[in-house]
């Protein structure tokens, strides 16, 4: 399936992209942005710009504090620069850029402005290997990345250059195994926070990938979920918003599986939602989604009143 990814870029910046948001409210920003939005997380950039992970048009997509088209970078191949199917974007402090370059089985780190500074992985199981990372996010300090390395069923932890640090999970469904992990975030004390996609639940790990709890069962009641593609913390620390992508919503928990409350429904209105596989969260705690399905970007306010909408099914 086409699929688009996003990340708001530069957590400093949550505010001034929230602060444009109204002249995008109530309706898409004029942009052709791509296939559907897949397993994503977002991040935000110092003035407020949104970036988008573009899967099916195999680049990653910028965009402006009003929601115009800003630059793009990268096209479809195995070089320097070239993605195949990237389905995971995640920006650090300083604005560097690191994405989960899907189908070559890598990840590839750029500059603020898109430049690209740097690569490593290859497919296989050892470590800093990868098959098919899904999801990647920074760790507070900057220097550090958390990958949610699907095909292998762990998480990775490598710094930024690639070397490995270390990793967790194995093949399977007790305590600290995985089953197709498809979304990793990190909160702001460190705790490592896993979309347990075919367990069809949420894990959580302490900075060292020490297991702290489980939560989630299959099912559409609140608190079950149906294959979660993606999970970001609250700026708070202690509630996740996870993308339930087979239900067709998002649920706000709190770290021990508590729910809070849940909002969408499946459609192609506003609010609705079709198979949303992306999801972040400002320090304004505004809920950026990808709306997979319905190849487009909403986002909404923390209790889930729409705030925004932007893209479009195209390549453009």
């Amino acid at each position: 399936m086409d699929a688009l990814r996003l990340a708001l870029l530069g957590a400093a910046a949550v505010a001034g992209l929230l602060a444009a948001a109204p002249a995008v409210a109530g309706g898409a920003a004029h942009a052709e942005t791509g296939g559907a939005p897949a397993d994503g997380a977002a991040r935000v950039f110092g003035d407020g710009m949104l970036a988008v992970a573009d899967t099916g048009n195999h680049r990653v997509q910028v965009f402006g504090p009003d929601g115009a088209p800003a630059f793009a970078f990268g096209s479809h191949g195995s070089g320097e620069g070239n993605f195949s199917s990237p389905r995971g974007v995640a920006v650090g402090p300083d604005g560097t850029i690191a994405v989960a370059d899907t189908g070559n089985h890598r990840v590839q780190v750029f500059d603020p402005d898109g430049a690209f500074v740097g690569e490593f992985g290859t497919r296989g199981g050892e470590p800093g290997q990868f098959d098919g990372p899904h999801s990647i996010a920074f760790l507070p300090s900057g220097d550090m990345l958390a990958v949610a390395d699907t095909g292998n069923h762990r998480v990775q932890v490598v710094y930024t250059d690639g070397t490995p640090a270390f990793a967790f999970g194995s093949h399977g469904s007790g305590e600290g195994n995985f089953s197709s992990p498809r979304g990793v975030a990190v909160g702001p004390d460190g705790t490592i926070a896993v979309a347990d996609t075919g367990n069809h639940r949420v894990q959580v790990f302490d900075p060292d990938g020490a297991f702290v709890g489980e939560f989630g069962t299959r099912g559409g009641e609140p608190g079950q979920f149906d294959g979660p593609h993606s999970i970001a913390f609250l700026p708070s620390g202690d509630m996740l918003a996870v993308a339930d992508t087979g239900n067709h919503r998002v649920q706000v928990v709190y770290t021990d599986g508590t729910p809070a409350f849940a909002f969408g429904s499946h459609g192609s209105g506003e609010g609705n939602f079709s198979s949303p596989r992306g999801i972040a969260v400002s320090r304004d705690h505004i809920v950026v989604v990808a709306d997979t399905g319905n190849h487009r970007v909403q986002a909404f306010g923390i209790d889930g009143t729409p705030v925004f909408s932007l893209g479009s099914h195209g390549s453009g």
